[in-house]
């Protein structure tokens, strides 16, 4: 087998084990994971922006066994993530996929929910 063939296969082999890193997570826009849906990616534990069209419309998250934090602001505010994984207990974790009810009492009683109202996301 020639060189460069062999230098092909191995970079397309590094190439899919780099995909195959990568964490994703769905987002329905209505509640049971239904209808319109966009899968998001990361590899790293950085804000992202939601894209545009669901920005604020997103009623349901699949996590594909990941732990995804999702949040009301554009720039991942600290103390208004919300929580989606498994096994998670706390003021601050949504034990259902569908967001109806998934809401935070913030110590100034203001109530912040993630139901249409998701613009950012953390993979942790």
């Amino acid at each position: 087998m020639p060189k460069t063939t062999v230098l092909l296969v191995l970079i397309f082999c590094c190439h899919l084990a780099v995909l195959a890193e990568r964490k994703r997570f769905t987002l329905y826009v209505n509640p049971h994971h239904r209808d319109l849906n966009e899968t998001l990616y990361a590899d790293d534990h950085h804000c992202h922006t939601i894209p545009y069209f669901y920005r604020r419309r997103a009623s349901s998250i699949r996590t594909n066994g990941n732990c995804i934090l999702l949040f009301p602001s554009l720039d991942c505010k600290k103390g208004e993530e919300f929580v989606f994984k498994k096994h998670c207990h706390g003021s601050r974790c949504c034990s259902k996929m569908d967001f109806a009810g998934c809401e935070i009492v913030k110590e100034d009683g203001t109530v912040l929910k993630i139901d249409d109202a998701a613009q950012a996301y953390v993979i942790c």
